[in-house]
């Protein structure tokens, strides 16, 4: 199933209609919309690096579109394991425009990676986030993410190469 569409109905009334899909090579003008749009404002991405992005077939670059426009991404990488044949889901990052937030969007947009895991049989997927992120903390607790134990991690990050 590449593309699913979430409905909001209210009072017997439809409201909206948005698909939520993974993008391919045949979505190059959403992927530039993305990047400049919700990634980095102003920001550009050459056809290039659009095109590998969306070949490889270990990224997952799930969109929310509205109107044939992006109101949010997810961006997610499906990584091997050393010592089991059951790969593993990094959900490195998500984004929804401000005027779209807290309509559901970004469960869809989880809601649809984890499908892809289910797919893959994906040993586990994880997220990172800060205590001091109330709001991404909620959302992953309301779309079944259980803190993980382990109080005591740490992230370092490598930036001179």
């Amino acid at each position: 199933m590449l593309a699913c569409c979430l409905a909001i109905v209210l009072m017997h009334k439809y409201i909206w209609c948005m698909l939520i899909k993974r993008l391919t090579t045949s979505d190059e003008r959403i992927t530039a919309r993305v990047i400049s749009d919700l990634k980095q404002k102003s920001a550009t991405a050459d056809d290039a690096h659009i095109d590998s992005l969306l070949r490889d077939n270990a990224t997952y670059l799930i969109a929310a579109i509205e109107n044939d426009e992006p109101v949010g991404f997810l961006i997610a990488y499906l990584l091997p394991r050393l010592a089991e044949n059951r790969p593993m889901m990094l959900f490195y990052e998500i984004e929804v425009r401000e005027s779209h937030r807290r309509r559901g969007v970004a469960r869809a947009m989880i809601d649809k990676l984890c499908e892809y895991c289910r797919e893959q049989h994906v040993l586990k997927m994880w997220v990172l986030t800060e205590e001091s992120n109330p709001a991404a903390m909620q959302l992953y607790e309301a779309t079944g993410g259980v803190r993980a134990d382990g109080g005591d991690t740490v992230m370092f990050e490598y930036r001179e190469f």
